[in-house]
C-alpha cells in the first residue's frame, strides 16, 4: 500500500467513526444530519487529510490502555486496535487512530481532516497517546 491508499483508508474510517460517535446524540442530530448530510459529506471529502505515523517501543497492551485514556476505542483485536481521539484546537477535531503490533514494537497511525486553519490534529492525537503512556 502506498501513502495515498493508506490515507484514503484512514480517511474513510475517520468518516465512519465520526458518524458512529455522533449517532448517540439522538434523533434531532440524525434529522439535522440527514438534511445536511449530503452537503457535509461532499465538504468533508474535499478537506485535506493529515496522516501521522509513529513507532513506539512499548508493549501493545500499554499503548492500548493509553489509547483508551486519550480517546474512545472503536475496535480491538489481538494485535491491533482503532479508536477516535479528539485533538486540535480546543480538542474538537476527531482523529482516527490505529495501533498495530509488529515485531515487538507498536505502529501508531493517526488520520484527521484539516480545514483552512491547520490544527495538526493527527500529530496532536499521537501526542495525547504518548502523554497517557
Amino acid at each position: 500500500m502506498d501513502e495515498k491508499e493508506i490515507n484514503a483508508v484512514l480517511s474513510a474510517k475517520l468518516d465512519q467513526s465520526v458518524r458512529e460517535q455522533f449517532s448517540d446524540y439522538g434523533s434531532l442530530f440524525s434529522w439535522l444530519g440527514s438534511i445536511s448530510g449530503m452537503a457535509g459529506a461532499r465538504t468533508l471529502k474535499k478537506l485535506p487529510s493529515q496522516t501521522e505515523i509513529e513507532v513506539i517501543d512499548a508493549p501493545f497492551q500499554t499503548v492500548l490502555e493509553a489509547l483508551q485514556k486519550a480517546g474512545t476505542i472503536t475496535e480491538a483485536k489481538e494485535d491491533r486496535a482503532a479508536g477516535v481521539v479528539m485533538a486540535g484546537k480546543a480538542n474538537m477535531n476527531p482523529a482516527y487512530v490505529v495501533i498495530r503490533e509488529e515485531n515487538g514494537k507498536v505502529l501508531l497511525l493517526a488520520a484527521a481532516k484539516e480545514g483552512l486553519i491547520k490544527q495538526h490534529t493527527a500529530a496532536g492525537a499521537i501526542g495525547k497517546i504518548r502523554q497517557a503512556l
